[in-house]
């Protein structure tokens, strides 16, 4: 039965790096845009990111978070409109680790997930948002055998995207029948129950 309380080691966590220090990198930018919708990509929407601050045809080292938030909101209306905005910008986090598969640091990261398998794969969540961020934070309790809380520092729409890289990074690790449950949310971060 999985378990519907926050563990007490993820209560009440500290912040973490403040918003207006956080930076995304280009490989994020990349596998998100060029990758995963690359085919969907019309002169219209490039035209829009570019107007946002993002040309994709010449990528910057790294863009502040708020770009990166925008950017991912954009995608999510663009390519999900039907759906309620949690939804969307879920699946714009699956899709996202679609693209980053194809991406130059993509390939190595993903033969490493499926050689160490999921449990393994979510302790590294830190080290694996690390590759697109200089900001993810995380800490992982193990609660059965196919049973972990995760806490993570992102909050507001940002962790639905974030509960879309990790359901999709973990199905892409081994692991069937995910199941990503949010159990609490606030300004400092959100602890998901991940299930398989």
């Amino acid at each position: 039965m999985p378990s519907s309380e926050v563990h007490a080691s993820l209560r009440n966590l500290p912040p973490t790096t403040p918003p207006k220090d956080r930076v995304t990198f280009d490989s994020a930018f990349d596998g998100l845009f060029n990758k995963a919708f690359g085919k969907d990509l019309t002169p219209e929407i490039r035209a829009e990111l570019k107007k946002r601050g993002v040309d994709l045809d010449h990528l910057q080292a790294a863009y502040p978070f708020g770009v990166f938030k925008d950017s991912v909101d954009f995608a999510a209306k663009t390519w999900f409109p039907e759906l309620p905005a949690e939804q969307a910008w879920f699946q714009v986090g699956v899709r996202n680790l679609e693209g980053f598969y194809d991406t130059f640091i993509g390939k190595p990261m993903f033969a490493l997930l499926r050689l160490i398998g999921p449990r393994r794969t979510a302790a590294r969540m830190k080290a694996n948002f690390r590759n697109a961020n200089n900001y993810s934070e995380s800490k992982l309790v193990d609660i059965g055998p196919h049973e972990l809380q995760l806490w993570m520092n992102d909050s507001g729409e940002t962790r639905f995207f974030v509960a879309g890289v990790m359901f999709r990074g973990l199905q892409l690790a081994g692991a069937t029948n995910v199941k990503i449950d949010e159990l609490a949310t606030d300004e400092n971060g959100t602890v998901y129950r991940i299930t398989w």
